[in-house]
């Protein structure tokens, strides 16, 4: 089990990823912003830190730069659902700062898990997996309606619906 931080600027993000990254088995802490995650950082010596790229205020680049500066050999997965264009790919240069995983969004929860798992490496902790098959065992709601995700990987990713976030939202593939 590893002590994961995960920032990310929006609430339904953070609320996916630590219900599928919990399911693993591994302990959860979330900041909405790079400013909260540096002190989370300090107190709490997390084993990976997964940074969302695009935030306001404190953007997920002057994070991982911080991040480096308090522990040199932090663990960092870059996530965002920016798509390079020219000269500017925002996980091009993440990787430049020194993330060891990328993570484009949308992504599948699939996914996700085993970029954690390969990027804390061997001796972290084995990952708790469901007896009912691969993938984040979680339920996600929209308003009146559960969504029970177990036996088939999900995706985040941008359908359109009236009934999700419009910024991201959760499909089954």
């Amino acid at each position: 089990m590893a002590r994961i931080l995960i920032v990310d600027d929006s609430v339904f993000v953070l609320d996916v990823v630590r219900t599928c990254l919990e399911a693993e088995g591994h302990e959860l802490l979330q900041a909405e912003g790079g400013g909260r995650a540096i002190e989370i950082f300090r107190t709490q010596k997390p084993d990976l830190a997964i940074i969302d790229l695009m935030m306001p205020f404190k953007d997920g680049f002057e994070t991982m730069r911080e991040l480096r500066g308090i522990d040199a050999s932090a663990k960092i997965i870059a996530m965002s659902g920016a798509l390079g264009a020219g000269a500017y790919d925002p996980l091009a240069i993440a990787s430049k700062l020194g993330a060891q995983g990328l993570l484009p969004k949308p992504f599948a929860l699939v996914t996700l898990v085993e970029l954690v798992h390969r990027t804390l490496g061997p001796g972290v902790g084995a990952p708790v997996r469901s007896a009912k098959g691969p993938g984040c065992p979680l339920r996600v709601r929209f308003g009146s309606k559960v969504t029970a995700i177990n036996r088939r990987p999900a995706a985040l990713g941008s359908a359109p619906s009236s009934t999700r976030p419009r910024h991201l939202q959760v499909r089954l593939d």
